[in-house]
Order: C-alpha cells, then structure tokens, then sequence
C-alpha cells in the first residue's frame, strides 16, 4: 500500500518540498556550524589582539600611553598597578560601572591578568579569577576555574619575564556565537514557506497543460474518437500520440464491429425467416408426409441457423482477443487424429471418406492446441460441404520446403482464383453455392495470423 497520494500534484509538491526542506536544513546545519566556527576564530583573533594592544601600550611607557592605558584598564577594573589603592579602586568601580552602562553588555566579560616570572598575579581586572587562568606559557587553552569555562589567550611579555593573561567566558562567547549563527541563517528559515508557495504555483503552472488535456477528454463524448486538437508540451506530446492511436483503433473497430453487426443481422435473417416459414406450414399442414417434410425443413434451418450463431461467437472472440493464445509445443499428428475422428460421424453422414497421413518426423509447432484444432475442424467442415457424396477428403502433414504444413484436399469443384480473398472474407461465398455461413474460413485466416502462420486456398 502506497502512502504517496494519488494525485501527480500532491506527489510532486510532498517530493519536491521534502527534498527542498532537506536540502535547505543540510545546507543551514552546515552554514550554522561554519558561522560558528569563524566566529569563534574572530573571537580568538581578538583576544589575541587585545593582549598585544595592551602589550604595546605597557611597553611604550610614554606619559600619553600611560594615560591611555590607564583609561583602558579602568574600562575592564583593572588592579593593581602602581601605587594603585583603595581610594583608585573605588574611583575604578564607579567609573567602570558609568561605562558599562553606556558600553556594551559584554565589554566587562573581557579579562586580563599580568603574571611575573614565578607566574604570580601582578595586576588584574575585576572580572579575573583570583588564581592565574592557566600555567602554560604561549598560546591558546580553555580552562574552567570556579565552575566557568573561559578562553584564555597567553602573550609572553617582551620587556620582562611576565606573561599576559587574557580570558574570555565561553559561555559569553558561546551565547555570541548562537546568536550571530542564528542571524545569519534566521532569513534563509523565515523564506522557506516563500519558496513552499513558489513551488506550488510552480507545480501548478507546470501541470496546467495536463489539466487543459483532462478537460478537453472529459468534453468529449463516446462516438467522438477523432485526433486530440490540443497543443501539448514536448512532454505530453507521446501521451497525447498515444491517445491519438488508441482512439484510431477504437474507431477501426468500432467501425468492424458495426460492419459485424450489420453482416450477422442480414445472414440471420435468412435461416429465422426459414424457421418461421416451415413452423407456419408445419402448423397449418394436415398431411402426414407433408408435415414430416416441413418438420425436416424446419430442423435444417433451424441446424443452419445454430451453425451461423456459433460460427459468429467464435470469430467475434478471436476477433476481440477473447481466447488467449498461449503458444506451446504442439504435435501435429496426435491433433490431426484427434479432430478427424471428431469429424468422422459428419462425414459420414454426407457419404464422405476421411484419408489421414502424417509424415515421419516433423517437429512440434508452437501453437494454442484448442485453436488450431478449431482451425482444422472449419477446414475439414468446409471439405465435407464442397465434396460430392461418394469423394474423399485427404489430409495431410508434412514438411514442405522444411516448414510443417498441413494439407487438407478435397474433390470439390475449387475455388477459382479471383474468388480466393473473398472466400476468406466473412460471409464471403461462392456465387455457385450459397451452402454454409460463410465464416469458417473467415475464423480460420484470423486463427493462422495469430499464429503467425499462412493459410492458402489451391
């Protein structure tokens, strides 16, 4: 069971959001994580930056770098320094604080902490842990010191033996990052249903001519089976040929079918008339002898008009692909036995002999056994009719020219050979004999074609 729906709309919109949603959740996994990860690098870079700046400005020991890091270092509630005391701390801590209220929520998250030779803490800012961020002596390293992880940068100092110590929370960071990546990506979401909406008008769009197409079906009705008036796409140009030859072979055999009917009504109606004829003299006929001859018409015509009926419904299923044809290896001398002694008693009846002969060694066809045993039985039949009483009806299997060939001969008076096609046309009879319903070499054609075999009329 199918959970796709049936619809090629709704198949093509759940197939082409899905693969949209999944391609668009990869590719923003993906830029998330790189955003993330490049901020992450800006971060570093600007630890790494701040520690030489402050290098720099410890290093110049000029009165204006003096000044000028004095300011920074109050910025972050630097101590230390000097003959920094109390009364500079709290001057320091009522400066920060103003700072940071017009500053940036994040400026104070910055740390720095100056470290001698022996590692011990000279001077830090307010935000510093109280133990040195880390013991190694160049470089990048994460740390967690009284339960916060930071990220600290360490500068050795050019002019001592010190180190500079600068740290950053990775929580700040982290919460930095998260936000950053989610604006980079947060556009690319809120258009997804955008882009939902623009392949469903798509999809639309592009069906449209389909639609125009079931229209244009749906309009027409049962008689109409002429060519499609449509222009279709390059796409549904082999569907809309497609159809054109459906209807084109509806129409022929409508068209053979309608031919059908009219022939099969017309020869019925010879062998019904014939019926109601004798049954009215039978009913109306005092005489013994002329009675029994009425009633002896009467079932003639009524065993010509069963004949004409079975004869009909077996060339309308061959003719509608009805019987299946299955073809298998197929002896062709047990068949022949077969279907003669099936038709031995009808011989007899009409003072005809049966001759069969079946060469040695001829191979097995591929055929529908119940088919070509019909096929036979309408050949054997139509040589018992044109036999005079007295005659012989030979038949015969054998290679001719390596194929197998079945042979059937009668002592007829034969069929000329501009009457042939029409022999074998329905309801086709000699002009010379209107005997039989003029059918059975009919069926018999339509069966060797299905065989992809030849019937020939000598």
């Amino acid at each position: 069971m199918s959970l796709l729906p049936g619809s090629i709309r709704a198949r093509l919109l759940i197939g082409l959001i899905v693969v949209m949603l999944g391609m668009n959740a990869a590719l923003l996994s993906s830029s998330y994580t790189a955003a993330r990860h490049e901020i992450n690098e800006i971060f570093d870079a600007q630890l790494a930056q701040s520690a030489r700046v402050l290098e720099g400005l410890l290093a110049a020991g000029t009165p204006e770098s003096a000044s000028v890091l004095r300011e920074s270092l109050k910025r972050h509630g630097w101590q230390g320094m000097g003959d920094y005391d109390e009364q500079d701390e709290a001057e320091d801590q009522h400066e920060g604080a103003e700072i940071a209220a017009t500053g940036h929520e994040y400026e104070s998250k910055l740390a720095f902490q100056l470290l001698d030779a022996q590692g011990r803490i000279q001077a830090k800012t307010l935000s510093a842990p109280q133990a040195p961020f880390t013991r190694i002596e160049q470089g990048y390293d994460t740390v967690r010191l009284s339960g916060r992880a930071w990220r600290v940068f360490v500068l050795p100092l050019a002019q001592s033996d010190g180190t500079l110590q600068v740290g950053q929370r990775e929580d700040i960071r982290g919460e930095l990052e998260g936000r950053i990546a989610w604006k980079t990506v947060q556009k690319s979401l809120y258009g997804m249903p955008l882009m939902a909406l623009l392949v469903w008008l798509v999809v639309g769009l592009g069906l449209r001519p389909l639609s125009r197409l079931t229209e244009t079906i749906r309009a027409r009705n049962e008689s109409d089976l002429g060519p499609l008036a449509i222009r279709a796409p390059r796409d549904l140009r082999p569907i809309v040929t497609a159809l054109d030859s459906l209807f084109a072979r509806l129409q022929r055999a409508w068209s053979r079918e309608r031919r059908f009917l009219d022939e099969a009504a017309h020869e019925l109606r010879t062998p019904l008339a014939a019926i109601q004829l004798h049954a009215e003299s039978l009913a109306t006929e005092t005489d013994p002898e002329a009675r029994a001859r009425s009633l002896d018409r009467l079932l003639q015509a009524s065993n010509r008009g069963s004949h004409l009926a079975s004869q009909l419904l077996t060339l309308a299923r061959i003719e509608s692909n009805e019987v299946a044809v299955a073809l298998k290896p197929t002896a062709l001398a047990p068949l022949l036995r077969e279907e003669a002694a099936l038709m031995a008693p009808l011989a007899e009846r009409a003072g005809i002999s049966l001759s069969l002969e079946a060469e040695p060694g001829i191979p097995a066809v591929r055929a529908e056994a119940g088919l070509l045993g019909l096929m036979l039985r309408n050949l054997i039949d139509n040589a018992i009719r044109h036999s005079p009483t007295g005659g012989t009806v030979h038949i015969r299997a054998l290679l001719a020219a390596g194929r197998p060939t079945l042979l059937i001969e009668d002592e007829g008076p034969g069929i000329p050979a501009s009457q042939r096609a029409a022999a074998m046309a329905r309801f086709g009879r000699l002009s010379s004999n209107r005997q039989g319903s003029g059918l059975g070499l009919a069926i018999c054609a339509r069966i060797a074609e299905q065989h992809g075999a030849e019937l020939e009329l000598l």
